[in-house]
């Protein structure tokens, strides 16, 4: 037997990320690990991540974030904006960076097929992963995208995490996840969330009262 410890939040959210990043360090030293890869949505976060996990004493770190000049949507009293979302281009031209590889592509379970379609195989698939913990989908994705980027090869361990989730992985490529011989394994939850209370908050209602 393994014996392991597994940290867990009391609710989901950025408020976890620092204590995630000390988590997946911890496990990271330990020497089995090949690469560790974050989504991040934030330069924020990506420096806070390069700060905390940079240095040669880590494995190499690689950044997933959003597609080139993804936007998400906010409504507010002149109407809905669109405001930028993922890594600022030049962002390997700050210190710190210079070394650092990012990856921009779309997520790949992104259920929006075409505009007012979804496509429910990528929504169960989704919505599996965030019975564990809403950011195990970030998690996995993020692995997929590494691979399929060349950033990362297939089969290699590597610890994957987002802001309050993080788990150690065995590689593979988005179109062999699947697969029996070469898919993805996911061994370890390093730290997660113990009650899901952004991913699936449940809303009250008057029969609940």
């Amino acid at each position: 037997m393994i014996r392991r410890e597994t940290l867990y939040f009391a609710t989901e959210g950025r408020e976890n990320y620092e204590a995630t990043l000390e988590a997946v360090r911890s496990r990271a030293a330990e020497g089995d690990i090949e690469a560790l890869i974050t989504f991040s949505a934030t330069a924020e976060g990506a420096r806070l991540a390069v700060t905390v996990l940079g240095g040669e004493s880590m494995p190499p770190l690689k950044i997933v974030t959003y597609r080139s000049e993804a936007v998400s949507f906010e409504q507010s009293e002149d109407g809905v904006k669109e405001i930028p979302i993922g890594l600022p281009l030049d962002i390997n031209s700050e210190p710190g960076f210079e070394a650092i590889e990012v990856v921009r592509a779309p997520l790949p379970f992104s259920e929006v097929v075409v505009l007012n379609y979804s496509d429910p195989k990528l929504a169960g698939i989704r919505e599996a992963l965030r019975l564990v913990s809403g950011g195990l989908g970030l998690v996995v994705q993020a692995v997929t995208m590494a691979c399929d980027a060349g950033l990362i090869n297939q089969g290699q361990r590597v610890v994957s995490f987002a802001a309050d989730t993080a788990a150690v992985i065995t590689a593979s490529h988005g179109d062999t996840i699947f697969f029996p011989n070469v898919g993805m394994e996911i061994h370890e939850i390093i730290c997660k969330p113990i009650a899901l209370t952004i991913s699936r908050s449940r809303r009250v209602t008057e029969d609940d009262e």
